[in-house]
């Protein structure tokens, strides 16, 4: 298969790298740097989300692996932060909902402490790769973040987006830790700038994010009115292609809202999707569908 021929190659480069000479480590690192790029790709486009979870922490080990040796380099980084984000997502949180459902709380507790911790790895990573490319970022996101996000170019959108999908997933956990709801401010400040650079960057997934920040952030400057908004424009670029969009806004906005007939609605047009026919959406319409499936068999777990 695409993922297991290239998780062999980059592990022989990995190999290469850290029995190389110094010169030549450098070199190779600079290209084996690139082709998580390629990784990554093969990760998105599979539709085998069982097979992906399986073989993902391998990536993200070897990933971690080659930051030892190259701690600033940003494509790496990026990497990281991506993979955390997307694995925690994915394959911890929405499984420790199936586990409570069954009965097993306290292990579902842990899952979804789990999944803290690794999207606060994914945020350190993200937060890394930001002071690679801006020295002084991290010092300035705690003292000014909506200054020093200004310094942030088009090129480092992927940072900005997954920095704050990492944070802003680990506030959404654990409403009880006050210190990471404090850092509300500087994840709007990161995607905020990222919307202003380019706010239909990867077909709408900025506009994506908003809508469940928005909603989460009710009476501290966020709207569900704001979030319809955000939905309405991820439609227009992703032209209904991606699940996750109706599964997010069903979550978000009609659960909110307890309307079951649109909660419903936008499940059914998630499953109406063909992975097969969007091959670069498939592990995330696959994955959305299959979130789609259990929120429809369990409506009486949110709503009156």
């Amino acid at each position: 298969m695409k993922i297991s021929k290239t998780v062999s190659m980059i592990w022989i480069g990995v190999i290469a790298v850290f029995l190389s000479g110094c010169s030549v480590q450098k070199m190779a690192m600079k290209q084996l740097a690139g082709s998580f790029d390629n990784a990554m790709d093969a990760y998105t486009r599979d539709g085998d989300p069982e097979f992906v979870k399986e073989t993902m922490p391998s990536t993200l080990k070897m990933v971690e692996m080659l930051l030892t040796s190259s701690p600033e380099n940003p494509q790496l980084l990026t990497a990281a932060a991506s993979g955390f984000t997307m694995y925690s997502h994915a394959f911890i949180m929405q499984e420790a909902d199936v586990v409570e459902e069954n009965g097993n709380v306290k292990e579902a507790r842990e899952m979804r402490e789990r999944g803290k911790q690794m999207f606060l790895r994914a945020r350190d990573y993200g937060l890394r790769g930001l002071e690679s490319k801006y020295p002084g970022f991290q010092r300035g996101i705690e003292t000014n973040a909506d200054s020093v996000v200004q310094q942030v170019q088009k090129e480092d959108i992927p940072l900005l987006y997954w920095t704050a999908a990492s944070w802003g997933s680990a506030v959404g956990i654990d409403t009880d830790d006050y210190d990471l709801i404090l850092d509300l401010p500087k994840v709007e400040s990161l995607i905020t700038r990222a919307l202003e650079l380019d706010e239909t960057w990867g077909n709408g997934q900025l506009h994506e994010f908003m809508i469940s920040f928005q909603t989460g952030r009710a009476g501290m400057g966020g709207s569900l009115d704001s979030a319809e908004v955000h939905f309405q424009r991820a439609l227009e670029l992703n032209q209904g292609h991606s699940a996750g969009t109706y599964v997010t806004a069903a979550e978000s906005i009609a659960l909110k809202r307890q309307n079951q007939e649109r909660f419903r609605e936008l499940l059914s047009k998630a499953l109406a999707i063909d992975p097969d026919k969007y091959p670069d959406m498939r592990l995330a319409n696959v994955i959305a569908q299959k979130r789609a499936r259990w929120l429809l068999n369990h409506m009486d777990r949110y709503f009156i």
